[in-house]
């Protein structure tokens, strides 16, 4: 009684959404049933546990739980009872994006209940369902007309037996069928039979589902007010708590409103949905909206991200990043190679120790600064650029980003052998270099490097070697004369421009700068300004800021003195002399490129 109590009470609190009492009960009763000796019961309770946990949308804890609970009713012999728990099974895979998984458990499921004579008709047509579900999630248009056929099965058999709901259910998936056909009629005809077999008195949830099918129809015909009928309906999935259901809306909507040229309304959609496929079991669903993203031609937002880094680089979730090995420490960070799971490629992930800079309440508002100057450079698709994935706190607080991983060779290894370069080398690389700067200055990002150096151009073998430019880890900092004085003491002088070491307003021209040192350094073999041991940062800083170097065409008589003229104006003291643009560098030395 005790058992069957709890049980009864574990049902009751589920009803009633009080998911953490009634999970408790249920355990309670599946301890109770195993100490009166009654593996059915024990069984029943595993059971209604995972429909709990399936109700909450935790899909993996759901499927383990009917897994245990057929292995239960294997052990004592209950076939109809294994029938039950691998329908259970086939709608949890179902509901998780796996609908070959979805099938075969439908399949073995109605072959013990109808080679063995067990069950009810009502079961025989809600597997039925079940399996022309499945069927029409694979895509395939063979399985989609014997789902029809099943489904045209679930309406005569559920009208003879007056299973209202099951016919309603069986409507609703013909209309979707109709529609992933593009039979509009026909789709219209199975919504109306759906809404006349509605079950009276039926739930909100029944209401959404007509709703989601009219909205998919009105998109089939153009018609704009689907729109918003989605965005409600996904709403109402929400309050409902259905992820799943709410992450298909996400998904038909953002397709929609891609057609419609409403390219970051989509993108929000979307990554709204990838938030949601982060919880329990819906990794399959999570890894199709990132492929969608990409079929739509959309550029993901900037997300913030929390609970994935922890400083020991153990993981902290399943979609926690994998710290593979270091591969660079700096003044204010280190950056790793890295794994990262829920984008399914392998990342450069690089953390800033801000701790020494700023105290906690000026780091939180960093990572809002983050976001709004690197987002811009998420949307950029060019070779010359590591695109920057997202930023986030560690569990110490510290800001990091995640950018793309180039394997390649650091212009730096080329540069350590001091040796003058050949212009058809450097030329082209520096050129490309140029390009990319032109692209992360443009009007549509607006975002300043602040640390290109050799160290952060890397070198990839393509049709020829081309440039590659990382680590942004700065490009987000606001302009700061104490960050600016650690970060030249720590060995990075040579490429800031003379209004950084003065800690004066930054802009464009401060990359520009950064580029001539890289091209003179390595046309000439030397930095314009060297800074000795002997020499303190204070001296250094102020030669750069008062003197000029020796021109280049001294240390390069061989090469044009228009060449050497554009490098030299890249290293004026005047920001405004290096250049109007990246742009107009990249074209002025592409004349010699090519020559």
């Amino acid at each position: 009684m005790k058992a069957r109590a709890q049980h009864y009470l574990g049902l009751a609190l589920g009803k009633l959404r009080k998911g953490a009492e009634a999970c408790a009960a249920l355990l309670d009763a599946r301890e109770f049933y195993r100490l009166a000796g009654d593996p059915a019961g024990r069984a029943q309770a595993t059971d209604t546990l995972g429909s709990l946990y399936a109700a909450e949308g935790r899909l993996d804890r759901a499927a383990t739980l009917y897994a245990l609970s057929l292995v239960e009713k294997l052990s004592h012999g209950d076939r109809y009872g294994m029938a039950l728990s691998l329908g259970n099974l086939g709608r949890a895979q179902l509901r998780a994006g796996r609908p070959r998984e979805a099938l075969e458990c439908f399949e073995q499921s109605r072959r013990i209940a109808v080679g063995e004579g067990l069950g009810d008709e009502r079961g025989r047509l809600r597997l039925l369902e079940d399996e022309a579900r499945a069927r029409l999630e694979l895509g395939d248009p063979a399985e989609a007309r014997s789902a029809e056929a099943l489904l045209h099965e679930v309406v005569d058999g559920a009208r003879r037996a007056g299973y209202r709901d099951l016919e309603f259910f069986a409507w609703k998936d013909l209309a979707l069928a109709a529609l992933a056909a593009r039979r509009w009629d026909d789709a219209a005809k199975a919504l109306e039979a759906a809404r006349s077999a509605r079950p009276l008195g039926g739930e909100e949830y029944h209401e959404l589902l007509l709703l989601h099918v009219q909205a998919l129809l009105e998109l089939g015909r153009g018609d704009d007010v689907a729109l918003e009928r989605l965005a409600q309906v996904a709403r109402g999935f929400r309050r409902a708590a259905l992820p799943d259901l709410e992450i298909s809306v996400r998904a038909a909507l953002a397709r929609a409103l891609r057609e419609r040229e409403r390219c970051s309304e989509a993108a929000a959609v979307l990554e709204e949905a990838i938030g949601l496929a982060r919880g329990d079991g819906f990794e399959r669903l999570r890894v199709r909206l990132v492929e969608l993203f990409t079929e739509l031609e959309l550029h993901r937002g900037m997300p913030e991200e929390q609970g994935r880094l922890v400083v020991a680089g153990k993981k902290t979730s399943a979609l926690g990043y994998d710290l593979l090995q270091p591969v660079g420490k700096g003044a204010f960070g280190e950056v790793w190679k890295a794994f990262d799971p829920e984008r399914l490629q392998v990342v450069a992930l690089k953390r800033l120790k801000l701790a020494q800079l700023y105290e906690e309440e000026e780091r939180a508002r960093l990572v809002d600064s983050a976001k709004l100057e690197l987002a811009a450079t998420r949307s950029l698709f060019h070779p010359g650029i590591a695109r920057v994935h997202a930023v986030g706190r560690d569990d110490e607080g510290e800001l990091y980003i995640v950018q793309d991983f180039v394997p390649g060779l650091p212009l730096a290894a080329l540069l350590e052998t001091r040796e003058p370069a050949e212009p058809g080398l450097a030329l082209p690389i520096l050129v490309d270099i140029a390009r990319a700067l032109d692209a992360i200055h443009g009007a549509a990002t607006r975002v300043i490097h602040r640390d290109l150096k050799p160290a952060n151009v890397i070198l990839v073998q393509r049709e020829r070697l081309r440039p590659v430019l990382v680590d942004f880890g700065l490009a987000c900092l606001p302009d700061d004369p104490a960050r600016m004085e650690r970060l030249l003491r720590a060995g990075t002088p040579h490429y800031a421009a003379p209004e950084q070491l003065s800690g004066k307003h930054l802009n464009e021209a401060v990359d520009l700068y950064a580029l001539g040192v890289i091209a003179y350094e390595w046309l000439a073999g030397c930095l314009p300004f060297e800074w000795p041991e002997r020499e303190s940062l204070e001296s250094f800083c102020d030669r750069v800021q008062r003197e000029r170097p020796i021109p280049l065409a001294k240390r390069r008589p061989d090469l044009d003195p228009e060449l050497c003229a554009v490098i030299d104006r890249l290293l004026s003291k005047v920001a405004r002399n290096r250049g109007r643009s990246a742009a107009d560098v990249a074209d002025a030395l592409e004349r010699w490129a090519r020559s």
